[in-house]
Parts: structure tokens; C-alpha cells; sequence
């Protein structure tokens, strides 16, 4: 398992299955999605997608979606 599009493909799957399982935790009820930007230490623009929901036991859970670099940040839309 060398080749780097295999691993790639790999997190993709587990990623997509592990969202499917939090959007059924979530069951339909009130969610909030935070995203927050930064730049790493090689200056390049990041983006965080978090969600934070109350499960069935009542607890607060933050769960992290993606982390995906940003090309353009500039709020511009033509």
C-alpha cells in the first residue's frame, strides 16, 4: 500500500462512511456546522469543517468533516 491514489481512495471511503454513520446519529435534529480558516506553516491556506450536535444521551459532539486547502479566499463572486 505505497501508492498514494490508493491510500487516497482509502480515506475517501472511510470518510464517506463515517459521515453517513454521524448523519444518522444526527437523526434529523438541530446541528451546527462551524468552519474556521488558517494557513499552515508553509503559508497555505487551510479550511476546517466541524459539526457540532447534542446526541441521544444529551452530550455535546463536536465531530471534524474535512480539513481542504482553499485556493483564492477572497469573497469576490462574479
Amino acid at each position: 500500500m505505497t501508492s498514494p491514489i490508493i491510500q487516497k481512495d482509502i480515506v475517501t471511503a472511510c470518510k464517506i462512511e463515517i459521515v453517513k454513520v454521524i448523519l444518522e446519529e444526527l437523526n434529523g435534529d438541530y446541528f451546527a456546522l462551524l468552519v474556521d480558516e488558517s494557513f499552515d506553516i508553509s503559508r497555505k491556506e487551510q479550511m476546517a469543517i466541524v459539526l457540532r450536535y447534542v446526541d441521544r444521551m444529551g452530550f455535546v459532539m463536536e465531530r471534524l468533516i474535512d480539513i481542504t486547502h482553499i485556493q483564492d479566499t477572497s469573497a469576490f463572486y462574479p
